[in-house]
């Protein structure tokens, strides 16, 4: 597995880096626990209100496709999911999300794109070089979608990927994860072409509290049951990046 660490400001994350199991490059930091235990006060208060939850019920599915319905209902069993809808937080709660979802688009946007032009295939077209030079500091990023989760003993993740939303990428912000026994509660990601590849035909992470991972949208991925009195909070999101001229960055 190939890794580049990343300089990035000490005070927000640390062991931040692309990595690449298989691959698509995928991003990961740790959160610093103050700005952990920040985003886990707006999820708790978002959940602990059961109007708000009855509205956001009445809006829709985040699970879709065939038989998305019961595949929501069957694998968040006794926890909960629900999107996480601006007008219903306050204005700081509102931002704080904002921010930490935009930045983190922007910079593994970014990072992807100082890799990518340093492609051997790149290396006689100056043009397209120059351009992702100029493109890279001036990307817009864009939310999709942005829900929560709670999960309880034997809930889990079907096998899914999130590309048909029109997303590039996809992420998960860890913020209350019990310990757990190997493999229970852990998140697998599969390629396309299975083991019949120079890659690692899966790769799983038993994720900690603060662990944000972030990886390309239609990549596959499933999350094991667990076993425990405790839940296993975090936040999911989609996102995309823009030009300045509107145009989508999809260089994964």
């Amino acid at each position: 597995m190939l890794h580049s660490r990343i300089d990035f400001n000490e005070d927000i994350a640390t062991n931040v880096r692309l990595f690449n199991p298989f691959g698509p490059n995928m991003f990961y930091m740790s959160l610093k626990d103050r700005h952990t235990a920040e985003l886990l006060e707006i999820i708790n208060k978002l959940s602990s209100q059961q109007d708000i939850k009855d509205k956001l019920n009445a809006i829709g599915q985040i699970v879709h496709g065939t038989k998305g319905k019961e595949n929501q209902k069957n694998s968040i069993v006794d926890g909960e999911m629900y999107p996480i809808r601006t007008e219903f937080l306050e204005e700081n709660d509102k931002q704080i999300l904002i921010d930490v979802i935009t930045n983190l688009t922007l910079t593994y946007g970014q990072i992807v794109t100082s890799h990518a032009k340093d492609d051997l295939a790149l290396r006689d077209d100056s043009a397209a070089i120059e351009k992702l030079k100029k493109e890279e500091n001036e990307y817009v990023a864009e939310i999709q979608g942005l829900w929560y989760v709670k999960m309880k003993a034997g809930d889990f993740h079907i096998l899914h990927e999130h590309s048909t939303s029109g997303a590039t990428f996809s992420g998960a912000i860890y913020l209350d994860v019990p310990e757990l026994p190997w493999p229970q509660g852990n998140i697998n990601w599969i390629p396309p072409g299975g083991e019949n590849t120079m890659y690692n035909g899966t790769w799983q992470l038993s994720p900690k509290s603060g662990d944000i991972i972030m990886w390309p949208a239609w990549l596959l991925h499933t999350v094991y049951p667990f076993k425990s009195d405790k839940e296993r909070i975090m936040i999911s999101f989609n996102s995309i990046l823009l030009t300045q001229k509107g145009e989508k960055y999809n260089a994964l």
